[in-house]
């Protein structure tokens, strides 16, 4: 009977063990497709066209990324300005590493509710990109 006790024990503390470990692993919330959603300049909103707001970013968990930006061509209509696809990285204080080619880009990102933005200081002026969550 105390051999069967000490089993089952052993066998709860191994399926606790296990669970915490999945537990442990969070998804990073940059993780998703997200589309531009409005930019300020100095805290004043800048107008959209309405090709900016088809601007995606997808955000693979394989540490791979994706964009394709927009521009109005005629009425109604928009073209594929620029895409890339590149890598990705959380540095862990808030900031995120981005790769395209040649070029590496690192972006201090800030989650409010299902947006997130960054800033970037134009020496002149504060620019901030807002994107939305799919």
């Amino acid at each position: 009977m105390k051999k069967a006790i000490f089993l089952l024990s052993i066998l709860i503390l191994i399926l606790n063990a296990c669970s915490s470990d999945d537990n442990s692993q969070s998804i990073d919330p940059l993780i998703g497709t997200w589309t531009f959603y409005k930019s300020f300049d100095n805290n004043v909103e800048v107008p959209s066209e309405f090709c900016d707001l088809k601007d995606t970013l997808i955000v693979n968990a394989d540490g791979t990324t994706s964009f394709v930006v927009y521009t109005h061509e005629s009425a109604n209509t928009c073209e594929i300005l620029d895409s890339d696809i590149g890598t990705w990285e959380n540095n862990k204080d808030g900031s995120y590493t981005f790769v395209f080619g040649e070029v590496t880009s690192i972006f201090e990102i800030i989650f409010e509710g299902n947006t997130f933005y960054f800033e970037e200081d134009e020496g002149s002026s504060i620019y901030r990109e807002v994107y939305l969550r799919n």
